[in-house]
């Protein structure tokens, strides 16, 4: 992908269609605010789902 940012929409199609609620629960912690809404870069999505996918639990304060 060649975007920096996602919006919420695009992240949540990026990562496959989670329902929201699991969606801000995962990744609600790589969120970029900026005004009103929420953006998400497309490599912290990647590290998320890698995580998920091997079972690993990110470290406190991360």
């Amino acid at each position: 992908m060649s975007r920096a940012l996602l919006c919420e929409e695009e992240a949540h199609e990026y990562v496959g269609g989670m329902p929201d609620r699991t969606f801000k629960t995962l990744f609600g912690d790589h969120a970029i605010r900026l005004g009103k809404r929420n953006y998400y870069r497309p490599r912290d999505l990647d590290e998320v789902v890698t995580g998920l996918v091997y079972g690993v639990q990110p470290e406190a304060g991360k």
